[in-house]
């Protein structure tokens, strides 16, 4: 890769399905999105089809390989846009809910309810009568609070649902989600739902333990601990096990997180952030085979071995997308400040607390060589975007590009002073509009002016 691109040397454009036309512009999916831009104006969206596509088939297919009997759900919070679902679910992936507005847009798309699993700590009465309904896969239960409100949705409507239990490891989102192994309470939890057999059918159990994972072995031990305690609860009866739900947060290659002391460093030192080693993220391969590795182990616990649970986010959709953001202000200053037209206040709160590659899409054949700071352009110095990056030299007019936009900066975004961005899909130097542009009347459509 040469180094006259305007990106580290170590950087492969590749990764997210992208090129350098001979405009010299940043090109996804045979789509300039320079000229994208000046159809459908800044920000903007970009999410590349073929990209999606084919994380989608890697997904299943090595995930196959590694545990066989598998079967995954895409996360909706992390990328809940329709026309992403639709897509996705084309590919014979199921959906994870985990709020009622989630649920209905799964119902609203079609999906069957044997391809749809209901998480969250809170789950409404309401959407819990249409979910048992539509008899989706599982209803995954986060503590005792929701088990009773199962049970009496169920004996409410004359129901009857099918239940995991999620589990708390002992390290990463332990205390606030599942049931705790480590007192009573999970325990607790299986008897009232033996006591309730009649109107909870429990078919397995869950674990998540986090997002952005790189670690494999961290897999592998909650994995471990989930199962260890499925073993000594087998004195009592758990019902026909099936399913091993073992929650989602693969890592992506060209993401990290970053912490708030080396932000603070950082900025004290002017030096850009460290881009992660893509060499260090595990592959969706080896995710599967840590998970199988341990399930070896407990080969009793499920007759004829279980059906495994993925639900993976960002590791489907991450990569996908790009929001593009035209320079609207440059000031010179001892570092460069660039004003753009969309911010951490806005769209961009993801790069408050990862680190995402940042092209000038529109000069991707100069030198990066000067140091800028990126801000939106809400009044408040909260609204950074990067303290310090290395970009060309940057004119107004010129466009932005933050890569890896396809976890959670859609989900993220707000109307806070200015109308949320379109969203778009590349395919095959074609464009199609996902998401209009919101208008200053859909923001202010339920207010009531007097």
């Amino acid at each position: 890769m040469s180094r006259s691109l305007n990106m580290d040397v170590n950087t492969n454009l590749s990764r997210w399905g992208c090129e350098v036309n001979s405009d010299g512009h940043l090109e996804m999916d045979g789509c300039d999105l320079v000229s994208v831009t000046r159809e459908h104006g800044t920000p903007l969206h970009v999410v590349s089809k073929r990209g999606l596509s084919a994380n989608c088939d890697r997904a299943r297919r090595s995930l196959r390989d590694a545990l066989g009997d598998v079967e995954i759900f895409y996360s909706y919070k992390t990328n809940c846009v329709p026309g992403v679902l639709e897509i996705i679910h084309g590919h014979d992936i199921g959906a994870e809910v985990i709020s009622p507005y989630e649920l209905w847009v799964a119902l609203r798309l079609g999906v069957p309810g044997n391809k749809i699993i209901y998480n969250g700590p809170h789950k409404t009465g309401e959407s819990l009568a249409t979910a048992i309904r539509h008899e989706v896969k599982l209803i995954n239960l986060d503590s005792l609070t929701d088990i009773g409100n199962v049970v009496e949705v169920c004996r409410t409507h004359g129901l009857t649902a099918n239940v995991g239990v999620r589990l708390c490891p002992s390290y990463g989102w332990s205390a606030q989600f599942g049931l705790s192994m480590e007192n009573d309470e999970a325990n607790r939890g299986l008897r009232l739902i033996e006591e309730n057999e009649d109107c909870l059918k429990l078919r397995g159990f869950h674990v998540h333990i986090g997002s952005q994972v790189v670690d494999v072995s961290l897999f592998r031990r909650a994995v471990a601990e989930v199962l260890a305690f499925v073993r000594q609860s087998k004195e009592s009866s758990l019902g026909d096990l099936r399913y091993l739900d073992v929650g989602g947060g693969f890592g992506v290659p060209t993401v990290r997180e970053i912490g708030g002391l080396e932000r603070r460093l950082s900025g004290l030192v002017r030096r850009p952030f460290r881009p992660p080693d893509p060499d260090q993220c595990p592959s969706f391969a080896e995710f599967g085979a840590a998970i199988a590795e341990t399930l070896a182990q407990y080969t009793d616990l499920f007759p004829g071995g279980p059906t495994v649970i993925v639900e993976p986010g960002r590791a489907i959709t991450s990569n996908t997308q790009v929001l593009l953001l035209g320079v609207r202000v440059v000031k010179d200053r001892k570092v460069p400040i660039a004003i753009l037209d969309g911010g951490k206040m806005n769209i961009t709160l993801p790069t408050s607390f990862e680190y995402h590659e940042i092209l000038a899409a529109s000069r991707m054949r100069e030198t990066a060589d000067r140091s800028y700071k990126l801000v939106g352009r809400t009044c408040t110095p909260s609204d950074s975007v990067y303290e310090n990056v290395k970009l060309p030299t940057l004119e107004e007019g010129d466009v932005i590009a933050i890569m890896d936009a396809g976890a959670y900066f859609t989900s993220f975004s707000n109307d806070f002073a200015f109308p949320r961005p379109p969203i778009v899909l590349a395919d095959n130097g074609t464009t199609t509009v996902l998401r209009k542009r919101e208008t200053f009347e859909d923001v202010a459509a339920r207010d009531v002016f007097v």
